[in-house]
């Protein structure tokens, strides 16, 4: 049982093989294998890496764990163009809501995640969301394949109830096609698609890889995805460890107003640090995109690393207190948390008590790449 645990946590992992020979696409495809921007880093770990982590005890610090507080989403009625609402949901799925645009992120709903159920990975609290009582989705954005950011069942839902438009990087789609989805876009780095007149999506780089099974590792393309409407620009990491592309993102598109980074499964670093940002390192993050405001995602969730349930949260507001930034800056959400921003203004919470309308009559389904 325990081998098996192991395998399964192979397929979460292990990273890219180093693929040798001429870039056949671009400088990040070789036309079989997608890689890093940084070569050197290309997320690979043997499986006697595996082995050592998962085998060789973990690291282990004294902490007490507080039970985990859910709190009741607050979903506005009515949006203005210079307001986000983000409804933290679990893990790596978020609820964004700006102007006529209702946006879901690396949506995952079910009860376990893997590849066997049986031997998946169970999360370690409910949605904070539950899927009936979110509004009609314009929007999904997925950030690679990975089962915790990835899952069908929770796709076929979504397509079922909502057929959306789907924006995702290379070589994504097909699967998607599996569950009935159809109306599909497909990125590359920094490649954009216009959603309508006012707003746009790109898909810039992240340091990561992607994998479903033990042989089609880096077979597609990860990355995380900028949302830009008339006056306001929100970035949403995916996955991803701390590297140069924020600093590039930033370059190209300015400030972020609102950026959803990942701050768990960071342990062990040795293990961990090429792939999966620790707080300190989305605090990097959070500076190198002259975010307005960030919050926190990628934890509390699933057990996929030494970090334990809480640790994540402890150890962000440890780093916003070691550099004396306001804690009004990076928020860890609690599970199901409406956050508001406002353009112009500090991050705030108001009254929103109503359903969300998205009144927009908008077809997000004719191809513009920008």
């Amino acid at each position: 049982m325990k081998l098996l645990s192991v395998l399964i946590v192979t397929i979460f992992v292990s990273g890219c093989s180093t693929t040798k020979g001429p870039s056949e696409v671009s400088d990040h495809y070789d036309g079989t294998r997608f890689h890093n921007l940084n070569r050197e880093v290309q997320g690979r770990k043997s499986l006697y890496d595996v082995l050592k982590w998962k085998l060789g005890g973990k690291e282990l610090e004294e902490m007490e764990e507080a039970p985990m507080i859910a709190a009741t989403p607050n979903l506005p009625s009515t949006i203005d163009s210079n307001e986000v609402f983000v409804t933290f949901i679990n893990h790596a799925t978020a609820l964004i809501q700006v102007e006529g645009l209702t946006i879901l992120t690396d949506p995952v709903f079910s009860e376990y995640i893997g590849p066997i159920s049986l031997f998946g990975f169970e999360r370690s609290q409910k949605a904070g969301l539950l899927f009936k009582d979110i509004p009609k989705v314009d929007l999904v954005l997925i950030s690679h394949n990975h089962y915790d950011h990835l899952d069908l069942p929770s796709i076929r839902q979504i397509v079922e109830r909502d057929d959306p438009l789907f924006v995702v990087p290379l070589k994504n789609g097909a699967l998607l096609k599996e569950v009935g989805a159809q109306k599909i876009v497909e990125l590359d780095w920094w490649e954009g698609y216009r959603l309508n007149q006012r707003q746009k999506v790109i898909l810039t780089p992240a340091q990561h890889w992607s994998a479903r099974g033990l042989f089609d590792d880096c077979k597609s393309l990860w990355g995380g995805f900028v949302v830009i409407s008339d006056r306001l620009k929100v970035f949403f990491a995916g996955d991803t460890g701390y590297a140069s592309h924020f600093q590039e993102i930033y370059n190209r598109w300015g400030a972020m107003d609102v950026s959803l980074l990942p701050i768990g499964c960071y342990k062990p670093r040795w293990f961990m640090r090429d792939v999966h940002m620790d707080p300190d390192d989305a605090l990097d993050a959070h500076v190198d995109l002259h975010s307005s405001f960030s919050i926190a995602i990628h934890f509390g969730t699933f057990k996929l690393a030494d970090d334990e349930v809480n640790q994540p949260v402890t150890a962000l507001n440890q780093a916003l207190k070691n550099r004396g930034m306001p804690p009004s800056q990076f928020v860890a959400p609690l599970n199901g948390q409406t956050l508001f921003y406002r353009k112009g203004t500090r991050y705030r919470t108001r009254d929103t008590s109503s359903p969300c309308k998205n009144d927009a009559n908008q077809d997000l389904t004719q191809p513009s790449l920008i």
